[in-house]
């Protein structure tokens, strides 16, 4: 055989073996070209690929780089660069790459879809740069129309998140159905030994974590089939393990590295997800579920699925009495989200419109503790310090901080202050109620009857006028997770004045204390506000908005003479 025929097949039985996945075989082969030929754009390509493949990142990078200096219009190439690229977080450059690659082949399928994840993660890394949220909006152009020429080519789970995120339900449903439809997953039969694959990212927030109370619910009311329920906990992809802990007498927590590995090999797909869900064989958006789920939960007067454990109300008892609080103490708990935490790993915080300022809970934390009540402050050390004051504990940047203790604060305070954030789903399922200020957008609420609410006002800019409450609650503006949907629109969100906050929290003590009184004017209001905004509402009706707010804005409603 000639020098060239013995290289074709060398390469050939190399790229044979690299899909099998026999790496190390088939980069003995191309190495065996290279020998031979130190620039063979071929095998300098496929080496990098395998090289890739085994997480040699650096090496793969050189190999590479090689193979681009010899063939610099190889669309393979330059889609392997974006996948290192984003490898390595370089955002930026991966989006680059995959740009070149799609120019050089733009008839691909794949190139297509890998240019759309390129775009949303450079989005994501920098929502103010290369065109801000309309980057977003070309990524998903290219990911929807490489799902049109064939749904294989994208991850549709992913879909569902991207849709959600900018307030497209519709759209996140669809693929989320399609998704469900291909994986089987619309068949709730099976026998004893089925089970049911939670999210992994269910582990990765504690807001996410919280998400397993509905699971759990639908499951108990018969809306969801009785198989076991998995949840994958593997170590540093654990928000708070603590938390995760209390689940265990309803999901299995697979913590174990080789029961993990046994796990995903199996490549059991999951038929719930943090946007969607099956629901007596059918897919459902996972907020409107959870909300008709609660609804019936209280409906047949069940209890929380959670209590804090004995020996967490022990030791929490004894820091509360270390901080000065006595036995018959009560104190709120309060959480105002800030951007630190979610900047922490040098990535820009898509949800700044859910922030608020820590001072405008001034008048609010006064009313609690004119009422003989402690203040409590979650969170984490990046937060903007509380104003001192006796009987103000800032807990989120004390010595004190923990899970268990953050565990222990949101199942035994005696409610809930916060804001659009997940840490306000955790006291929900403890049984907690909870009183959600500057919450958005609009359409999201909280779930429990025992919950009050005052969202922020969208502003238009373009109109230079308050949208009304149903507009406001309507997709995408209603739903949307990603503050560049409200940006490409010219709406301006309104955080609540001290004076909303502190209304809201009079009247939550005043429930709770038993002496609060609704007049018919406010149930009419109420009653109006539900019907406005009811079927735009992801997240239900349970909850009220709060009385004193409702009639301050009342103007905000179509009908409200």
């Amino acid at each position: 055989m000639d020098p060239a025929g013995r290289l074709a097949t060398l390469l050939r039985a190399a790229d044979e073996l690299a899909h099998r996945n026999e790496l190390q075989a088939a980069l003995q082969r191309y190495g065996s070209v290279l020998a031979a030929v130190p620039a063979h754009p071929h095998a300098l390509l496929g080496a990098a690929f395998v090289l890739y493949s085994s997480e040699n990142l650096t090496l793969a990078s050189k190999y590479l780089r090689r193979a681009l200096a010899a063939a610099p219009a190889v669309a393979g190439a330059w889609t392997l660069m974006a996948s290192l690229r984003r490898k390595w977080a370089e955002t930026a450059g991966a989006a680059i790459a995959a740009w070149r690659a799609v120019a050089l082949d733009p008839g691909s399928v794949p190139r297509l879809a890998a240019l759309g994840e390129a775009l949303i993660g450079a989005y994501e890394a920098d929502p103010k740069a290369a065109g801000g949220f309309a980057l977003y909006e070309k990524a998903l152009a290219f990911l929807d129309r490489a799902n049109a020429l064939d749904p294989n080519a994208v991850n549709q789970v992913l879909m569902a998140g991207y849709h959600v995120a900018i307030g497209d339900l519709d759209g996140a449903l669809s693929y989320y159905d399609a998704y469900c439809r291909k994986s089987g997953l619309l068949d709730d039969r099976g026998g004893p030994e089925a089970y049911r694959l939670v999210p992994r990212a269910t582990a990765q927030a504690i807001g996410h974590t919280a998400a397993l109370d509905v699971y759990v619910k639908m499951r108990t009311l018969g809306w969801r089939p009785p198989h076991e329920m998995k949840l994958v906990a593997a170590q540093g992809y654990v928000a708070n393990r603590h938390y995760v802990d209390y689940w265990r007498p309803y999901v299995t927590i697979v913590d174990d590295p080789a029961e993990i590995a046994l796990l995903e090999a199996s490549r059991q797909p999951s038929d719930c997800a943090i946007g969607g869900l099956v629901v007596r064989g059918k897919t459902g958006l996972l907020s409107k579920m959870a909300a008709a789920a609660h609804a019936q939960w209280e409906r047949e007067g069940r209890p929380p699925l959670l209590q804090v454990s004995e020996e967490d109300r022990k030791r929490g008892r004894s820091v509360l009495r270390a901080w000065g609080m006595g036995d018959e103490d009560w104190f709120v708990g309060l959480h105002v989200r800030e951007s630190g935490f979610h900047e922490s790993g040098g990535r820009a915080d898509p949800h700044i419109h859910r922030n608020a300022s820590i001072a405008s809970f001034d008048a609010a934390i006064d009313n609690i503790l004119a009422r003989g009540g402690w203040i409590i402050r979650l969170g984490d050390p990046s937060m903007t310090p509380i104003r001192p004051r006796d009987r103000v504990i800032d807990y989120a940047l004390g010595s004190k901080k923990s899970e268990w203790m953050d565990v222990f604060l949101c199942g035994s305070c005696r409610f809930f202050l916060g804001g659009a954030s997940g840490l306000q789903l955790v006291p929900y399922t403890f049984g907690v109620p909870c009183a959600v200020a500057n919450a958005s957008p609009m359409g999201q609420r909280p779930v429990a009857s025992a919950d009050i609410f005052v969202p922020k006002l969208y502003w238009s800019k373009r109109e230079t006028r308050q949208l009304t409450f149903a507009e406001s609650t309507a997709p995408p503006l209603g739903h949307t997770s990603q503050v560049g949907v409200f940006e490409a629109r010219g709406i301006e969100l309104i955080e609540n004045t001290p004076e909303d906050i502190a209304a809201l929290v009079e009247e939550m003590l005043d429930r709770l204390e038993g002496t609060l009184a609704y007049t018919e004017e406010d149930e009419r209001l109420q009653a109006q506000f539900r019907t406005e905004t009811g079927p735009h509402s992801a997240w239900g009706t349970n909850s009220r908005i709060g009385r004193s707010f409702l009639r301050r804005h009342a103007n905000l409603l179509k009908v409200h003479t």
